[in-house]
């Protein structure tokens, strides 16, 4: 009977709450399920989830677990008769998105220089650059450099950062780049604005 009992081992399966294929990057929630091989049936399920994680279960399912910051969590189930599947889960780290331009505010045809000003130290570098300035343009340049704005007005500037984990942040700055028009309307927009923030 105790060579049967001690014949249980267990394993464990996690995948993002998401659906296959969905990246685990922090915050995340992720969806465990066990099993065993062995008999009899296990009468007791102990899970541990690492990572300082408040959270236990006792169910052989314990569902959905959230994983709030990035890192490598060591979880642990253990059955009643001691046996223990031990495996890393490995939340990645979100990069930054932050960036500065200069000038943020000129006459048609100026070239404004936006700079990525995240290091991103640890999250995932290189990292791939999306910008979106405002008007239907685009860059992935990390800094680049436009001249495009042919129109008066206030432009958002976007810019999405992914790290080579896939992991995405995002900012935007409203009314980023303000663009006048020579002897027009626009300069008292503009004005205004200024004068507004």
């Amino acid at each position: 009977f105790s060579e049967k009992l001690f014949a249980q081992t267990p394993n464990f399966n996690w995948f993002p709450a998401a659906g296959a294929g969905t990246l685990a990057c922090a915050p995340v929630n992720l969806i465990f399920t066990g099993s065993y091989t062995g008999s009899p049936a296990p009468t007791s399920w102990n899970w541990n989830f690492g990572c300082g994680i408040p959270n236990t279960s006792t169910q052989q399912n314990p569902g959905l677990i959230s994983f709030p910051v990035c890192g490598t969590c060591i979880v642990t189930l253990t059955l009643n008769n001691g046996s223990t599947d031990v495996d890393s889960v490995v939340i990645h780290c979100n990069p930054t998105a932050c960036f500065t331009l200069s000038p943020s505010v000129a006459c048609e045809g100026t070239t404004f220089n936006f700079s990525s000003s995240c290091t991103n130290s640890g999250n995932g570098n290189p990292l791939t650059y999306l910008w979106d300035f405002g008007n239907g343009a685009s860059s992935t340049q990390p800094n680049p450099s436009y001249n495009g704005y042919n129109a008066g007005g206030c432009y958002s500037g976007v810019l999405v950062v992914t790290n080579n984990w896939g992991c995405q942040d995002d900012t935007t700055i409203q009314n980023a780049v303000c663009v006048t028009e020579p002897n027009s309307s626009t300069d008292n927009i503009v004005n205004d604005l200024l004068l507004s923030k």
